[in-house]
């Protein structure tokens, strides 16, 4: 039975790639800003958004939850971010 390095090895050699310039470098993750924001003040014990909630104004992006980010970037649409008037910080 072939192990997994077994298998690239095998596949390096049929496919005749020569090996990446970037394997040794740890993987990177970037998170896609869709506008997909949260209500920072959920109650998921009894599963209910919070009183006066304004989702466009009030909620925020699921990463400004913790203190530091949990990713190495945030990919945007250039096209998005020219279009809008109003910057606003990530």
């Amino acid at each position: 039975m072939l192990n997994k390095k077994s298998i690239e090895e095998e596949l390096d050699k049929f496919l005749k790639l020569p090996p990446a310039v970037n394997k040794h470098l740890a993987m990177r993750y970037f998170i896609p800003e869709w506008d997909d924001k949260v209500d920072a003040s959920y109650d998921f014990i009894r599963d209910e958004f919070s009183a006066n909630r304004n989702a466009y104004t009030d909620d925020i992006y699921a990463h400004q939850i913790y203190g530091q980010g949990n990713y190495d970037g945030i990919l945007v649409s250039k096209v998005i971010v020219d279009k809008k008037k109003v910057k606003e910080p990530i």
